[in-house]
């Protein structure tokens, strides 16, 4: 099949390579978004050592965004730790690939759990001992606008922060 443009006839194959990439079927769960915010929601404020903390990443914003599920847990936003005056991330993916990419699309979330028995911070499996202890924390989630490439999320919110108690 051959396309005609006004410097005369163009391949399929050029017309397709120049259009944009639909976007993925996966955009997200539906969920409550603050219109023209991007939000990082916590599930609590307060966590005993070595529990399991949650947060929704909610899409406010009126376009898909992207990021990558390699971040502390191998989730799609890193946890930060205060500590000597600034914030430290906490990183940890052990998985043997390249990160995946995740699209959040306008109003709506993704889930993140991020557990501080995880192997992917080093723990092992059935240690009491969690890779982070006490302390005040935040998270982190970058994004960027397009699918590609990857790697390079310029774009960024935080949740508020909070504690981990012994």
């Amino acid at each position: 099949m051959v396309a005609c443009s006004a410097t005369g006839p163009v391949g399929i194959e050029s017309v397709l390579a120049q259009a944009p990439a639909p976007p993925p079927a996966d955009l997200g769960d539906l969920v409550p978004v603050d219109p023209g915010k991007l939000t990082v929601a916590l599930s609590k404020t307060l966590y005993g050592e070595g529990e399991t903390i949650g947060a929704l990443v909610a899409n406010g914003l009126e376009h898909v965004i992207y990021t990558e599920d390699s971040k502390s847990d191998c989730s799609i936003a890193l946890l930060e730790q205060w500590e000597a005056g600034s914030w430290r991330p906490l990183r940890g993916c052990a998985v043997e690939r390249l990160p995946g990419v995740v699209a959040i699309g306008p109003g709506r979330g993704r889930t993140l759990k991020i557990d501080p028995h995880s192997i992917h911070f080093g723990v092992k499996p059935g240690s009491l001992r969690p890779a982070f202890g006490a302390g005040q924390y935040r998270i982190r989630f970058t994004y960027r606008l397009q699918r590609e490439p990857l790697t390079v999320e310029p774009l960024g919110t935080s949740s508020e922060t909070f504690r981990v108690q012994p």
